[in-house]
């Protein structure tokens, strides 16, 4: 009902510590717009992983004219309902609100800015992309590009399978390189390192017309 679904939301966005905060929460005058983590942050990180990680397919998709945000903004605001079948979406639900629940520590200091959150929508949107890369290889507009990606979603039918490709993806970005990397002294993680450098710049870019507001 009504009310499930407010506790619901103001579990993950309620509170300024939360992941999702950003999202749906923002009432707090305190916050200024520019400094958001909204869907459009974490689109960011999920291109700079396909940039650092699957460089050849990032290019093709540039190239064709496909944007992240044509299908993967309305994914992540709305969490992937009406993307994936049903018993798929709920199973991840109970990922993504365990991950949101037990991520509040990663907020407060440096380690957001290696591992938010809110990484298993990148995550699923990574494993996605790239599990279809050679049909989108194959793509030559935009519609074709979004066609094949909202396919696949709504042909997840096995919630197993989804839980699956969100880990192998995870793995891969925040946990397998981050050991390797380790190894190397002061040596980030590849798309994390361009992260924080685009928004270093979009920061320097910026701060005049936040002082002036």
């Amino acid at each position: 009902d009504d009310s499930r679904v407010f506790w619901t939301l103001y579990a993950l966005a309620g509170r300024k510590e939360s992941p999702f905060f950003h999202y749906f929460g923002g009432a707090n005058h305190d916050t200024e717009w520019a400094l958001r983590r909204s869907p459009m942050d974490d689109l960011r990180r999920l291109d700079h992983c396909l940039c650092c990680r699957e460089r050849d397919l990032w290019v093709h998709l540039n190239a064709v004219g496909f944007q992240l945000p044509q299908v993967f903004y309305s994914a992540f605001i709305r969490f992937y309902a009406t993307f994936l079948p049903t018993p798929t979406a709920y199973r991840l639900w109970d990922l993504l609100f365990f991950e949101a629940c037990t991520a509040d520590h990663l907020e407060a200091g440096q380690a957001i800015e290696e591992k938010p959150g809110r990484h298993v929508l990148i995550d699923l949107a990574y494993a996605t992309i790239t599990k279809t890369k050679d049909k989108l290889m194959l793509c030559q507009s935009a519609q074709e590009v979004k066609a094949v990606l909202l396919h696949f979603l709504e042909n997840l039918y096995d919630p197993n399978e989804a839980i699956t490709l969100i880990n192998e993806a995870e793995f891969l970005l925040w946990t397998q390189t981050k050991q390797i990397l380790a190894e190397k002294a002061g040596v980030q993680i590849d798309h994390v390192r361009e992260y924080k450098r685009s928004t270093h710049l979009w920061f320097l870019q910026m701060r005049p017309f936040m002082q002036q507001a």
